[in-house]
């Protein structure tokens, strides 16, 4: 399956948000940024490594793949995660 932009796969679901081509490419799963200081931002990707920010990282890699046009982003994610909602 080909890999589509995030401005088309997400159009429905986000109706009036625009996501240039530049900003998909420079995504990061990182809450550090550059206008932090070195050890700031060592200590956050610490966390995130600790935290296992990496393994949702691929899930969401896989369910951008895999996602089917017009399933809900919400019940999508819940799926991909491998989580069971019991409502009562």
């Amino acid at each position: 399956m080909a890999r589509t932009s995030l401005t088309s796969e997400f159009e429905a679901d986000l109706p009036g948000v625009a996501i240039s081509s530049e900003a998909e490419k420079a995504m990061s799963f990182s809450y550090s940024h550059a206008g932090q200081s070195r050890f700031r931002r060592s200590l956050i990707r610490g966390v995130e490594v600790l935290s296992g920010a990496r393994s949702f990282e691929r899930i969401y890699s896989d369910w951008r793949i895999a996602r089917r046009p017009g399933e809900p982003i919400f019940g999508s994610a819940v799926s991909a995660l491998g989580v069971s909602l019991l409502v009562v």
